[in-house]
């Protein structure tokens, strides 16, 4: 009698395991025609799901808002698990905030956000000042040589850290070009 209720316990268990497992894993599904999903305009092609929680990722078929951000038509966007955007491929470098964010067909610098909507990393297509300070372009060199060249940014909007496109005095601190500063959320430099 233990054996044959252990045994049962077990088949529950794996099958409980079995249902939840299908609710979390992704799928792809090939659309034959733009279609609009959660709200999403995705275009002809491959998009993935996840049972539980619907649309993960697609290409854009036209412009759309994602998050606090007008996104250009064929940026591949992703969300989270809830449904809150997490990170988009640009397809052409665009504006976000202010600030132009690196984009282009090969799916290089992915822009991310905070699950709120606001901009969290921003891979900058040419030096910029961010609040005053200079920060450095991405480009492939500077981020493999050189540690990250993301920018990012608190939920607040402000610049959290960057790497510096040249010197600059920040605080009263002086910071040389190439370094990687970090801002607390009123603007000072923090050690890292």
């Amino acid at each position: 009698m233990a054996k044959r209720i252990s045994f049962l316990l077990v088949v529950l268990f794996l099958g409980s395991a079995a249902v939840a497992l299908g609710e979390l894993t992704s799928s792809s599904r090939h659309l034959d025609a733009d279609k609009a999903i959660q709200n999403y305009p995705c275009a002809e092609g491959k998009t993935s799901y996840v049972a539980k929680t619907g649309l993960t990722s697609c290409k854009l078929s036209h412009d759309t808002d994602f998050g606090e951000a007008r996104i250009p038509a064929g940026s591949t966007i992703y969300l989270t698990g809830g449904g809150k955007p997490f990170s988009v491929f640009l397809s052409r470098d665009t504006a976000i905030h202010g600030y132009t964010c690196r984009g282009g067909h090969r799916n290089d610098y992915s822009t991310a956000f905070h699950p709120s909507g606001e901009l969290k990393v921003c891979w900058l297509a040419s030096d910029q000042e961010v609040e005053g300070v200079p920060c450095m372009r991405a480009s492939f060199l500077s981020d493999v040589f050189g540690g990250t060249v993301g920018t990012h940014f608190y939920r607040s909007g402000k610049l959290r850290s960057c790497k510096l496109s040249r010197d600059a005095v920040i605080q009263e601190r002086k910071f040389r070009q190439g370094e990687h500063v970090y801002l607390d959320t009123d603007g000072r430099p923090q050690q890292k």
